[in-house]
């Protein structure tokens, strides 16, 4: 089992900012929208592991000018159309059936685009693997990511622990938390008075974009909703308070 003093530290580290970007809602008033930084000019692609049934989020990037692309091998293609739309029936990983999420930027050209980049990602515990192995050069693409990650229960455990552990620090090498919203499909999830959510939404925006920051101290935002129709679980109070 993870030592207390270890789990605590990594969550002071993921204490959300407020910037001097405010946050905007992207997407639904349901699962499948998202909370970024209204900072999103000059951002030309979103690349979006994990489509299933929504794709308004996407939807509404591309109507702002991004060319989107999405990968998702469990379905036939995103829930609406749009010509800035790019759709590739694949799964991330880094198994051999599966593609990583540097090759993907890649094979596809990617990485020769100008401008900055936008991650959304829901891959249901494929993003731990996906995230560790993407070089520090393309992670710094991107502008803002928001990520769903799962199996957060399992920070309890020292092998998983020490997982997540190096995949938040390698991020908050370059970004920062700006938000972080429970999905409340599953209720909570406490060990030693530490309640951990067993998915959470975060988004990171980039160093270089922050002028200002303090602690972020309200929650949930004004623009959060909830996943799913269960009963609501806000961000408790461990993550945002000090």
């Amino acid at each position: 089992m993870t030592y207390r003093n270890d789990l605590l530290q990594l969550i002071e580290k993921l204490k959300p900012f407020d910037t001097d970007k405010k946050l905007i809602r992207i997407g639904p008033s349901k699962d499948g929208g998202y909370l970024v930084p209204d900072d999103l000019e000059g951002i030309k692609v979103l690349i979006s592991p994990g489509v299933d049934v929504e794709s308004k989020f996407e939807w509404e990037c591309a109507e702002k000018g991004m060319e989107v692309h999405l990968i998702d091998a469990s379905v036939k293609g995103p829930a609406m159309e749009h010509p800035k739309f790019q759709f590739y029936p694949k799964f991330l990983g880094i198994g051999t059936e599966e593609l990583t999420l540097e090759a993907f930027i890649i094979n596809n050209g990617i990485h020769l685009t100008e401008g900055d980049w936008m991650l959304q990602m829901d891959i249901e515990g494929a993003e731990w693997e996906s995230l560790i192995q993407l070089p520090k050069d393309l992670m710094e693409r991107f502008r803002i990511m928001v990520i769903e990650f799962h199996d957060l229960d399992n920070l309890f455990n020292r092998p998983f622990f020490s997982i997540a552990k190096k995949v938040f620090e390698k991020i908050l090498q370059t970004h920062e938390v700006v938000h972080i919203h429970p999905n409340n499909i599953f209720h909570s999830h406490k060990i030693n008075g530490i309640d951990v959510p067993r998915f959470m939404e975060f988004t990171f925006l980039r160093k270089d974009r922050i002028q200002t920051k303090k602690p972020a101290t309200t929650f949930p935002h004004s623009l959060d909703r909830e996943c799913t129709n269960n009963l609501a679980y806000p961000l408790p109070k461990i993550w945002y308070s000090n």
